[in-house]
């Protein structure tokens, strides 16, 4: 917050360019400004507001459960969180439950985008998959995090301690997240040989040699090469059965999905979702 408007009777704010998490988790359309935010760093907001949390419990805040969700998360143009808490009035008392429990909800926004109730049987189905390739074993140490925080009992913790606990098993989940996406990196960089599409941010790798744009469904020919299924399906159809990429004859038609490929142009296109 920058301060007040007296004559408009309203407080100012840095502007977010982002608006709320909110917004951008519910964001449908793809050439929004609200795109969506990547799973590491909704791993790294979580441990934010989680740090927020915290501070206000030890400096004896009211948060109210009511106050503590994504509308009122802000997220900057770097997708970094700020929390609104300026409708809060002090009573000398702390709703310790109720911040717990809201917190435990805004974790499976950031899981789920839409923030619903899920059992750990169904969570790879209910994943924001707009998110990226999320590692399972982390979004479900998420996901029990959470629901440690929905079913928190006050008479377990009568001060601001648990949060801090929580927030001790975030940051754990944080690191192990900075350690995925570093060996990703280099598996990236070892993959692709750093080699880029003239004039453009996009590896050579991940651009199709027949339709010259980025791969949604890449498959392998007969050549080694990967190309998208339907522009190559469509050149063996025409009766071509020499290779795109070195006019040999193809020793046979099959194609076999290239997993790792698509799975290194998600990262990629979600780490360069935002500005």
């Amino acid at each position: 917050m920058k301060g007040f408007c007296s004559e408009l009777k309203c407080f100012v704010y840095k502007f977010m360019e982002k608006c709320s998490l909110q917004d951008v988790l519910l964001s449908s359309n793809e050439n929004s400004k609200n795109k969506t935010i990547p799973w590491h760093d909704r791993i790294r907001i979580a441990t934010e507001v989680c740090s927020v949390v915290c501070y206000l419990h030890e400096a004896s805040c009211v948060l109210g459960q009511r106050h503590l969700c994504p509308s009122n998360i802000l997220i900057d143009r770097n997708l970094v969180a700020k929390v609104d808490f300026v409708e809060q009035k002090y009573d000398g008392k702390c709703n310790f439950e109720g911040d717990v429990k809201a917190f435990g909800k805004v974790i499976l926004s950031l899981l789920t985008a839409t923030g619903g109730d899920v059992c750990l049987s169904d969570l790879f189905a209910v994943l924001d998959k707009r998110a990226g390739r999320w590692p399972m074993d982390l979004a479900e140490k998420l996901l029990k995090l959470s629901e440690t925080c929905n079913s928190f009992k006050p008479s377990d913790y009568k001060d601001s301690s648990y949060m801090l606990k929580v927030r001790e098993e975030l940051t754990e989940i944080r690191e192990n997240a900075d350690d995925i996406i570093r060996q990703r990196s280099r598996t990236y960089e070892t993959f692709c040989g750093g080699a880029y599409v003239e004039d453009s941010n996009i590896p050579n790798a991940f651009v199709c040699p027949i339709f010259k744009e980025v791969m949604k469904d890449p498959h392998v020919a007969a050549d080694g090469f990967s190309y998208e299924r339907k522009a190559i399906a469509k050149w063996l159809k025409l009766g071509s059965y020499r290779s795109p990429m070195t006019n040999l004859v193809l020793e046979h038609k099959v194609l076999r999905p290239n997993h790792t490929l698509l799975f290194l142009i998600q990262d990629w296109q979600s780490a360069n979702s935002s500005p």
